[in-house]
């Protein structure tokens, strides 16, 4: 078996934390930017602020925004610049697996955000096989702090320096540079 290969399967079982490339898109206080087909978790005071920078540098993608209960208000990411023809909300409520699966699968979106709300391991790694699959980034608000599950190609920790500009801290990164 070759060293290749062997660094691959390592990988695939998550036993070494190997940079492999990957296609990604321009995203605000990254060079490496943001992956392609990759579930991230987003973290940080200035989370959502982030996502809405990002979204306006890319404005070929289509959103899908799911929440467990509706608190975005669709006409504050108007006023942010953001286009709202080409995002989608959805109200999923506390079990809402089942239509994120479906919502990646289908193909329709580039970029989903959800709440991070999943607990089971075999969830996060459901995720990341579908968005490789599928080519989208799935973007994970997440609470205070950082979810350990082995799947998430990214964690990053946002918030604003003194300068106004977004502070990120990379938590982790499976792709591209460290």
């Amino acid at each position: 078996m070759s060293t290749e290969r062997i660094k691959h399967l390592k990988l695939v079982i998550g036993a070494v934390d190997v940079t492999l490339p990957r296609e990604a898109w321009p995203a605000p206080g990254l060079a490496d930017g943001v992956p392609k087909g990759a579930v991230v978790e987003i973290l940080g005071p200035q989370k959502f602020e982030w996502v809405i920078e990002f979204l306006k540098q890319n404005p070929e993608l289509k959103i899908f925004w799911a929440e467990k209960t509706q608190s975005v208000l669709p006409t504050a990411l108007s006023q942010r610049g953001l286009d709202l023809a080409r995002v989608s909300f959805g109200v999923l409520g506390e079990d809402c697996f089942v239509s994120l699966r479906k919502i990646i699968q289908s193909q329709v979106y580039e970029v989903i955000l959800a709440p991070n709300i999943f607990k089971e391991l075999k969830m996060f790694r459901a995720f990341q096989l579908l968005t490789e699959k599928s080519n989208n980034t799935l973007f994970l608000a997440g609470a205070k702090t950082p979810c350990t599950a082995w799947p998430i190609a990214l964690q990053l920790d946002i918030s604003k320096g003194a300068k106004k500009e977004f502070t990120i801290d990379v938590l982790k990164q499976k792709y591209g540079r460290t």
